[in-house]
């Protein structure tokens, strides 16, 4: 059995370590300023494949084919599912097989990845503009 003093000092332990975990995971969350450049803007073309409509952030997954014909799988992240829904956005907003146009800033080190600034829905014949979301 364990004394008072052991399970206080075990309490402080656990305490400390729980704050550790949720800094650190604060800390990897907030971290916008060092993925994205607001000062670059970038403007991109692509099929969803997923569509992630829950908090923290919403999440667009698409593909985006290349000049020389390969696909790059891009995503694109938003703010909170709740900002959408005022916006008057679902779950069923975006499906898989849509067209999108995304605009947003771009990520510093080139990757392929948008924020979620402006996304047109685009009719897939001819890629003409459908509705602004």
């Amino acid at each position: 059995m364990m004394t008072m003093e052991c399970r206080a000092c075990f309490r402080r332990i656990l305490i400390c370590l729980s704050l550790v975990m949720l800094i650190g995971q604060a800390r990897a969350h907030h971290s916008f300023y060092g993925t994205f450049d607001t000062s670059k803007k970038t403007e991109v073309t692509g099929v969803v494949t997923e569509f992630h409509f829950f908090n923290p952030h919403v999440s667009v997954y698409f593909d985006v084919t290349n000049s020389d014909g390969s696909v790059t799988r891009w995503m694109s992240e938003g703010n909170a599912a709740s900002n959408y829904t005022r916006l008057g956005w679902t779950p069923a907003t975006l499906k898989k097989g849509d067209v999108v146009r995304i605009s947003g800033d771009a990520t510093r080190d080139g990757s392929p990845m948008v924020t979620l600034g402006k996304i047109e829905l685009l009719d897939s014949r001819d890629r003409s503009v459908v509705r602004v979301l």
